[in-house]
């Protein structure tokens, strides 16, 4: 199930529009995610006002994404600005079958999806979190096959829990750590 999402001023800050009303933006995740990871701070803003001359923002931390629902904006979390390419393209797969932390990680996973059963998912999403429970390899199958943004909730998730560091620039190993 593919979300519509926004990106909106923090709650307490107000655009200076005509209306006085929090400020949003309709934009595809991927987008969002494709400028927050490859421009720098201060050309996202420069091309936020580009848009919408009107706004005034100093700093990324002013800014959050929100899924809407039913025409409502919601805090979904672990749906949050990504600044760092490297937590966008991880290999999942490479994280759950390490041989030292791969089982203590799924656990840890599985711990943290399973809110997102009662939550607006699509229903593959909680299949792949029943699945995981089970199987990881099959977790990986079904992973491989949700939506952007529930792949996204899932490697969030996972760095934000396991400290994920190359071993060198030029290998695709990674080396895992629990976050402290």
């Amino acid at each position: 199930m593919e979300s519509s999402y926004v990106l909106c001023i923090k709650d307490g800050l107000k655009a200076k529009n005509d209306h006085n009303t929090n400020y949003y933006l309709p934009i595809r995740l991927e987008m969002l995610d494709y400028y927050f990871t490859t421009m720098k701070p201060e050309e996202v803003l420069a091309m936020l006002r580009e848009i919408d001359p009107v706004l005034q923002l100093t700093s990324l931390e002013q800014l959050s994404i929100k899924k809407v629902v039913d025409e409502k904006y919601i805090d979904e979390k672990y749906t949050e600005i990504i600044t760092d390419e490297k937590v966008l393209k991880f290999p999942v797969e490479m994280v759950l079958v390490d041989p030292q932390m791969g089982e203590k990680t799924t656990n840890v996973l599985l711990n943290h999806l399973l809110p997102f059963r009662k939550r607006i998912v699509s229903d593959e999403f909680k299949h792949a979190i029943d699945v995981l429970g089970v199987n990881k390899f099959e977790f990986l199958k079904l992973f491989s096959k949700l939506p952007y943004n529930e792949q996204r909730i899932v490697r969030t998730i996972l760095s934000k829990q396991v400290k994920l560091e190359r071993t060198s620039e030029f290998e695709q190993s990674y080396y895992l750590k629990r976050a402290a």
